[in-house]
């Protein structure tokens, strides 16, 4: 678990409110970096103002991108780890990964998730956030024919907010109806987070999902306290261990202990593994001796632009 601690001189009120968010961002922002350790940040009142300012531009200036079709689609391999399978990155036949998220700003600049996501999700708007995804990513592969068949699967992240929302899933719907893959290459992905907030409502979107064929992963496993515990709760088809876990396995007896838990767990209730954050072949050999499934990490592929990807897939295979 991560945390973060705001401190503010007669945090009362409304005041309230920005200390908690103060500290809900500083808590984003350990996990983001996978900082184990907590995060303080000391203010006077004068800057509570300052903060709620900044965080309301930020969700405004988001979801303004959102509306004028302003997404930008990246897209991030994730690679087999069989006895066989080389990490390395190599000729790009099949596309078989996450599909990831960026905004482009009036000025043309890209802005990053980690600038974007919280505001939106702290305003309420993260449904408009993943309807948006969902629209651009269907766009992209209309529009690219020649590669659909090469799309093996397509992993695509829903934020909390859509999870437990009625109007999201009647247009979830009516998006899938007309999907220009078929919905066995697509996998939602969720994050351990997001299923904790109310697990039985999250559940039923998700059953209709994987009872229309779609894939389901929780995503940053092993961050939560009930790990564990939502797999039995959860349906689940892929778990995502989070790199924090990943990064030092091949030195750290917690960290690996903690992977070899994870793998065993997940092959108990049928689902497969895929370590996230994989920089280094000594990290690989590791992961490959623990029976993880698949890797995720710049040694496999750096994020580049979605139509890059579908690109090269149609040009090889013609």
């Amino acid at each position: 678990p991560y945390m973060g601690v705001a401190g503010y001189a007669d945090a009362t009120g409304e005041k309230v409110d920005a200390a908690l968010l103060a500290a809900s961002q500083l808590a984003f922002d350990a996990r983001r970096h996978s900082e184990v350790r907590p995060l303080y940040e000391q203010q006077e009142s004068a800057g509570l103002h300052d903060l709620q300012r900044q965080q309301m531009y930020d969700a405004a200036e988001a979801l303004a991108c959102l509306r004028n079709e302003r997404v930008v689609l990246y897209f991030q391999a994730i690679r087999a780890l069989g006895a066989d399978e080389p990490a390395s990155p190599g000729p790009v036949s099949r596309l078989h990964g996450e599909v990831l998220c960026r905004l482009r700003d009036p000025a043309g600049e890209l802005i990053v998730p980690a600038r974007f996501l919280h505001p939106i999700e702290a305003a309420g708007r993260g449904v408009e956030l993943d309807l948006a995804v969902l629209n651009a990513l269907f766009r992209q592969l209309r529009a690219a024919p020649h590669a659909l068949p090469h799309c093996e699967r397509l992993g695509i992240n829903l934020t909390g907010q859509s999870l437990t929302s009625t109007s999201f899933r009647e247009k979830l719907r009516e998006l899938l109806a007309d999907s220009p893959l078929p919905l066995s290459r697509l996998c939602f992905e969720i994050t351990e987070t997001a299923a904790i907030s109310n697990t039985v409502v999250a559940s039923r979107l998700l059953d209709e999902l994987r009872a229309q064929g779609c894939s389901i992963a929780i995503d940053d496993f092993g961050v939560g306290m009930q790990s564990f515990e939502r797999l039995k709760e959860l349906p689940l088809d892929v778990i995502k261990i989070d790199g924090s876990f990943i990064r030092n396995v091949a030195q750290r007896g917690t960290d690996y202990a903690l992977v070899q838990a994870s793998v065993a767990v997940a092959k108990a209730f049928g689902a497969r593994t895929v370590a996230e954050f994989v920089e280094d072949q000594a990290t690989v050999d590791c992961l490959r001796e623990l029976g993880v499934d698949f890797i995720q990490g710049y040694l496999v592929a750096k994020p580049r632009p979605l139509g890059e990807a579908l690109s090269e897939v149609a040009d090889g295979a013609r």
